[in-house]
């Protein structure tokens, strides 16, 4: 099974996004990879956070399988496998 999901928030003071892959083969696997953005009103450059988490089912015994089903409960039991974080420029402040 797997499927994404989106959610986003935006604010007066800027804007926030996190994009989730989630993939669970049965007695197999679970993965989850999260991209999350972040932009604050009036600056030149947003923030993007990529991770990527993954356990296979033999390291996630003593979870209960309910939560296997719960993608933002399973996420938190996944082991990370990689995490980058960057800092995009949009604009430059011209200098006058």
């Amino acid at each position: 099974m797997n499927f994404g999901f989106t959610f986003q928030r935006v604010m007066p003071s800027g804007f926030f996004f996190l994009l989730r892959f989630y993939l669970r083969v049965d007695s197999t696997l679970i993965r989850v990879r999260d991209t999350r953005i972040y932009h604050r009103a009036g600056e030149g450059h947003l923030i993007r956070e990529r991770t990527e988490r993954e356990s296979t089912a033999e390291e996630l015994k003593g979870i209960p399988a309910s939560l296997w089903t719960d993608q933002q409960g399973i996420v938190d039991h996944l082991k990370l496998k990689s995490e980058v974080n960057e800092k995009i420029t949009l604009w430059r402040k011209s200098s006058s």
